[in-house]
């Protein structure tokens, strides 16, 4: 474990007993007849040298990579107790922040800041370790793989819960997700299937409660609203506007018609189908359409990628579910087409940095 880089808010105004007077938290030293915080290179040490119970807490979104020796201590008289709180390496591509509180009671506290600097732009990690590829296509920061995590990530809306990774389609109502690669001959795409990712109903990708299903989809709109969802953090779901505009930015490059070739993978395309020159980066490979228990479309011949935008239709009130799909079914291999599937289907998920 290693810090990147932290800093030591000047947060700490307390009164912390006859012990402790107010004191001021500084980059390096606190208060030295009480409690100080030194930095070590890739550590701080919290020295507290009163004769009282000491509790120390970390925020709940920041235990996976901030880590205290101990929880809680009688830190004694003299040189008093020595406290180490270390991080792990940042996992993301922006900086991350958390608090830790060190406590006598509920009136007699301190809270300290500490900050990491993030990887670089062109790389990000979901909570389970997968690593994607990051690329810039027109002001959109963009994934080049497929998502292939089941944890939402400690700023979803949905933190603490999993999406169910199911075998053979049964389930996959409520938020469920397939590896396509273990459920079918791939054909073209079995060189390619550790590069699929998931393909995930609409409310396993959203991060939905089962309340905010049913009320969508008898109440109606969820239109355009920015949502992480299943998506690593600092990164989030596109919404039908982002993914249109995607989708003609693809049509200008390559012509009228030749979107899908733009966009598309130079490998894994079924030979009817044929490959594409990936011109952005976008890396789309043809990972399928699946519904329960059954493909709509088998991988090798087509894709799809969730949007966050619902809307209501005559037929259909509540339940049309944006995406954009390559190609159109029935249509021309190299069109991009802007359409709406169920949320019980699975598709792939690509995400947009916030």
């Amino acid at each position: 474990m290693r810090i990147l880089k932290f800093t030591l808010a000047a947060v700490f105004a307390l009164l912390m007993t006859s012990c402790l007077t107010n004191a001021i938290l500084s980059t390096v030293v606190v208060d030295k007849k009480t409690a100080e915080v030194r930095a070590y290179g890739d550590r701080f040490i919290v020295n507290v040298k009163c004769a009282v119970t000491v509790k120390v807490t970390v925020d709940a979104k920041s235990k996976d990579w901030i880590h205290v020796s101990d929880t809680k201590f009688n830190p004694g008289l003299g040189n008093g107790y020595n406290l180490e709180v270390i991080t792990d390496a940042s996992t993301y591509n922006y900086k991350t922040s958390g608090v830790i509180t060190i406590a006598i009671d509920e009136e007699s506290y301190a809270d300290v800041k500490v900050e990491r600097d993030g990887r670089n732009d062109n790389e990000i990690r979901d909570i389970e370790g997968h690593t994607y590829g990051v690329t810039k296509i027109q002001s959109l920061r963009w994934m080049t793989e497929n998502l292939r995590c089941l944890t939402y990530d400690t700023e979803s809306e949905l933190y603490g819960k999993k999406v169910t990774l199911t075998e053979n389609g049964i389930g996959f109502t409520g938020r469920a997700c397939v590896d396509p690669s273990r459920l079918s001959d791939l054909g073209s795409m079995d060189g390619y299937k550790n590069d699929m990712g998931y393909l995930y109903n609409w409310i396993g990708a959203m991060g939905l409660t089962a309340d905010e299903a049913m009320s969508m989809k008898d109440e109606g709109e969820y239109d355009g609203k920015k949502r992480q969802g299943i998506c690593p953090n600092g990164f989030r779901l596109p919404t039908y506007s982002e993914l249109s505009s995607l989708a003609s930015f693809a049509e200008g490059q390559a012509g009228a018609g030749k979107g899908g070739k733009f966009l598309k993978t130079s490998v894994g395309w079924d030979s009817s189908k044929g490959n594409g020159t990936d011109g952005c980066g976008f890396h789309a490979y043809p990972c399928g359409v699946y519904k329960i228990g059954a493909y709509i479309s088998k991988p090798g011949f087509r894709t799809s990628f969730w949007a966050s935008t619902s809307k209501k239709t005559v037929s259909d009130p509540g339940t049309y579910k944006y995406c954009m799909g390559l190609p159109s079914v029935g249509g021309k291999d190299d069109v991009v087409v802007e359409t709406g599937h169920y949320e019980d289907e699975g598709m792939s998920v690509r995400c947009v940095k916030k």
